[in-house]
């Protein structure tokens, strides 16, 4: 709902961002999902042409990525990313894992045993990124 500046929101619309909020907080890997899937089915999203427009698709379940979530131990880091261990094929489950969105921006193309590595090196305070 859209309020002009000078409106406050109306009870009712404060309850629902409220329950929004809330849900939000007790499932914080739906928004990843969400985003992906925009980038592959919303054809005005600036990120359009890099992955649906490759052809990617995301087949991974809201369920799925909570899963993920608690694998990857995602509410430990401190901004986690969604990310696809082989970037040329679709978001699943087995494609998937949760890394630091740092790690994720800088070095996208290493394996599970370099990111494994290079998670040990940040938190022994070797390697600063």
């Amino acid at each position: 709902m859209y309020y002009f500046r000078n409106m406050a929101p109306t009870p009712k619309a404060k309850n629902i961002y409220a329950r929004q909020a809330a849900w939000r907080k007790r499932n914080p890997w739906a928004r990843s999902v969400e985003f992906a899937r925009r980038r592959c089915t919303d054809e005005k999203h600036k990120d359009y042409l890099f992955y649906g427009g490759r052809g990617l698709a995301v087949e991974l379940t809201s369920e799925e990525a909570g899963r993920l979530w608690a694998r990857d131990a995602a509410s430990t880091m401190r901004a986690p990313s969604l990310d696809r261990v082989d970037s040329d094929k679709n978001y699943t489950f087995d494609n998937c894992r949760y890394i630091e969105k740092s790690i994720n921006e800088r070095l996208p193309h290493l394996s599970v045993e370099q990111l494994a590595a290079l998670a040990i090196a940040v938190d022994a305070g070797a390697i600063y990124i």
